[in-house]
């Protein structure tokens, strides 16, 4: 593919080919300026070509050399730099949070979340309190986006609202090869650089109205039926080559990972189960697509 990379007044244009450590070709950049393209403009440009976060990528040149992420290529290649094309290794190792989740952990009971509980239980029966929305509600986004960004760190903003943002992109948008700016999140502080753009949400909505099994003193702010009570966003992450069965977590077999990005519920009705219920799904439906494994990202600390 043509480089998106910046260009300098003296130009010095190569092709750079991204190999893997097996020696295979992953990727080709052409006109690739390395005076004045940097090594961290570059990792981005592997990681959104790879669809793998570049917090987990190294690039390596054929002299053993680690690319530095804040000076121009040629700085960091040196002698290779004459060849072209310039052949770069795409290292990958082990994954590193993007942040904590909360700068101070509190476990937290919710007196109100527990007296509705037993009201419903006592209401419902064996029936579930909520269900499963799959339908993008656009009215919903900036309540989905505050719950889960309140959950978390304020660190993770930035990444939350870019992946809520991509989530409700159109579908024609996601399925395009080159994904578009506002779904890529970058940190060069962290050296993060992650593709979003296969985001999904789902949220949970009360399947019960609240007035009807609690008194006026359980609603929420005065109101009897809130609009949802928990959100997830996942993604589909492909290319997973297995686990050998000598591994820590012993064997697993090769597959796309269901990645839980995020998982909250309503602070009010966390005592129901709600993320709970939210992965229970995505369980289910990841053994359905054939998934070999569901991970979990971040989620807060309320189940």
């Amino acid at each position: 593919v043509r480089s998106h990379l910046p260009t300098s007044a003296m130009a010095l244009l190569r092709t750079i080919r991204i190999v893997s450590i097996g020696g295979n070709q992953v990727a080709t950049f052409a006109d690739v300026d390395v005076c004045s393209a940097t090594g961290w403009e570059t990792l981005c440009q592997v990681a959104q070509a790879l669809g793998f976060p570049s917090a987990s990528l190294s690039l390596v040149t054929q002299s053993a050399v680690v690319i530095d992420h804040s000076l121009p290529l040629q700085e960091s290649i040196g002698p290779d730099g004459c060849d072209d094309p310039i052949a770069l290794t795409c290292v990958l190792g082990p994954s590193r949070a993007v942040g904590v989740k909360r700068e101070h952990w509190m476990m937290r009971t919710n007196k109100i979340g527990m007296i509705l509980g037993r009201r419903l239980r006592r209401h419902a029966g064996d029936k579930p309190f909520f269900k499963i929305c799959r339908e993008l509600d656009p009215s919903l986004q900036d309540d989905v986006k505050q719950l889960i960004t309140e959950s978390f760190a304020p660190r993770l903003k930035e990444l939350i609202h870019v992946a809520v943002r991509a989530a409700y992109q159109p579908a024609t948008a996601t399925a395009l090869s080159t994904p578009a700016e506002e779904c890529v999140f970058k940190d060069e502080s962290f050296g993060a650089c992650i593709n979003l753009s296969s985001c999904r949400l789902w949220t949970s909505v009360p399947d019960f109205s609240i007035k009807d099994v609690a008194p006026e003193s359980l609603w929420f702010g005065g109101d009897p039926d809130p609009v949802f009570a928990g959100a997830v966003l996942w993604r589909l992450l492909d290319g997973w080559p297995g686990a050998a069965p000598d591994t820590a977590g012993g064997a697993v077999a090769a597959g796309p990972v269901l990645e839980v990005l995020f998982a909250a519920a309503h602070p009010d009705l966390q005592e129901l189960g709600v993320a709970g219920h939210l992965m229970a799904e995505l369980e289910e439906v990841a053994t359905l697509m054939g998934c070999a494994a569901v991970a979990v990202a971040s989620r807060a600390t309320q189940d």
